[in-house]
């Protein structure tokens, strides 16, 4: 997945003000919305359970060519997770928040990889395959696909 291509802004707009948010949520519970990546197609985890944001940490090798932002959230759970795997980080609710309750969001970046028509054929789709497949039996990749997050 490459975000740097094109005319989009990266971090994107607003991203300081949104981190300084988030920064200023540290010790609060807060809900996210997580972007998955399975090989083939790109989804939302939408987490039910509140997570204590613990800190708003630099990340230290951020790259707009893989959509690796300059952040990462640190929650309780004991995982980060850099802000451009992020659609959204919300107060007191996980689904439906009202504006005053985002934190940070990434609209762009949800039109983008959640709302985006799907370009699949029948090659791509043996080639992820075989992908997975040598992944599961524990040898090696040979082959990167062009779109990763």
């Amino acid at each position: 997945m490459n975000r740097a291509a094109g005319s989009t802004v990266w971090p994107p707009r607003g991203y300081t003000r949104q981190v300084a948010r988030l920064r200023r949520a540290i010790g609060q519970p807060v809900f996210i919305v997580e972007l998955t990546f399975n090989g083939l197609a790109i989804g939302a985890v939408y987490h039910s359970e509140p997570r204590v944001l613990l800190d708003v940490a630099a990340f230290p090798r951020p790259d707009p060519s893989t959509g690796l932002y300059p952040h990462m959230l640190v929650l309780d759970d004991g995982r980060g997770i850099n802000l451009g795997r992020v659609a959204r980080v919300s107060l007191n609710h996980a689904f439906d928040p009202a504006a005053a309750e985002l934190l940070y969001s990434d609209r762009a970046l949800q039109r983008k990889l959640l709302y985006a028509p799907q370009r699949l054929s029948s090659r791509r789709i043996a080639r992820v395959a075989r992908e997975q497949l040598r992944r599961l039996l524990g040898k090696p990749v040979r082959r990167r696909l062009e779109r990763k997050p």
